[in-house]
């Protein structure tokens, strides 16, 4: 192999590798400001119209579907749908706690989307926690985790061909 495609197989290795690592700072300092302080975030005060159960459909590399169950509820006089991933797609508690007509406080993200929006930090009904944050960190932090593994993974697989390289084009 070529002395330059070594250099540009190595780089790119490296910079998906800082991805990795930036991606997953990002999200512990997302998930810390979170925990510190959720009031500093967007939030909407008001009565529940609609709360089901829908399936939320991602793809992945845009080739790969994924369905999950997911439980949406939409506030009076505000279009967002506003929705709770649960790992385990159970929302018996939930959809118990929350019914129509109960008024809420929602602290969330505001993606600026009338589609589904699932960063909800915490909801409050009668002063009273019934989805906290520390339930939504723990889905993220989920991820960062992923991230700084994979991270590891690709450095560690980018140490050894670099070596490998090295020893072909150096011999």
């Amino acid at each position: 192999m070529k002395p330059i495609k070594i250099i540009i197989k190595n780089l790119a290795s490296l910079i998906l590798t800082s991805v990795c690592f930036i991606c997953a700072y990002l999200e512990f300092e997302t998930t810390t400001n979170i925990s510190r302080n959720v009031t500093s975030y967007d939030s909407l005060n008001g009565k529940i119209i609609e709360t089901k159960i829908t399936e939320n459909n991602s793809s992945v590399a845009g080739k790969y579907k994924l369905a999950s169950k997911v439980f949406t509820f939409k506030i009076e006089g505000n279009k967002k749908v506003f929705g709770v991933y649960n790992k385990e797609q159970n929302y018996d508690l939930l959809a118990k706690k929350l019914n129509l007509n109960d008024e809420v406080l929602v602290y969330f993200n505001d993606n600026n989307s009338t589609n589904l929006n699932l960063d909800i930090f915490q909801i409050e009904k009668k002063n009273e926690v019934v989805y906290s944050a520390a339930e939504y960190i723990e889905k993220q932090r989920l991820g960062a985790y992923i991230a700084l593994i994979g991270g590891f993974i690709l450095l560690g697989i980018t140490i050894i061909e670099a070596k490998k390289d090295c020893k072909k084009y150096y011999r």
